[in-house]
């Protein structure tokens, strides 16, 4: 269940921070501040459970393979975010 949660909050996290990039690009400021203000909030509860897998795997609780797995998961989830966000950001978003 750890890993759906964390899965739903790295494509939150990225969807939310590449909407804040796109937003500055618009003449919106409201678009702009509750863009920032969801990427920032859930940066911070995404660091909730990135520190702790992050301690185990220094702390070699995790070996080599299951770290790199930890990893290959991080980065699949956080460029899922991305696209998203920058799939429906090109529809919504026009010029400055």
């Amino acid at each position: 269940m750890t890993l759906f949660i964390w899965a739903i909050l790295l494509i939150s996290q990225n969807f939310a921070f590449t909407f804040v990039s796109r937003a500055r690009n618009s003449a919106s400021l409201k678009r702009h501040i509750l863009a920032a203000m969801a990427s920032n909030g859930v940066w911070f509860i995404s660091q909730i459970i990135i520190v702790g897998k992050m301690l185990d795997m220094i702390s070699g609780k995790y070996g080599v393979m299951q770290s790199i797995g930890t990893g290959l998961f991080y980065t699949t989830f956080t460029i899922t975010g991305s696209i998203l966000a920058h799939k429906v950001s090109m529809r919504i978003v026009t010029g400055k």
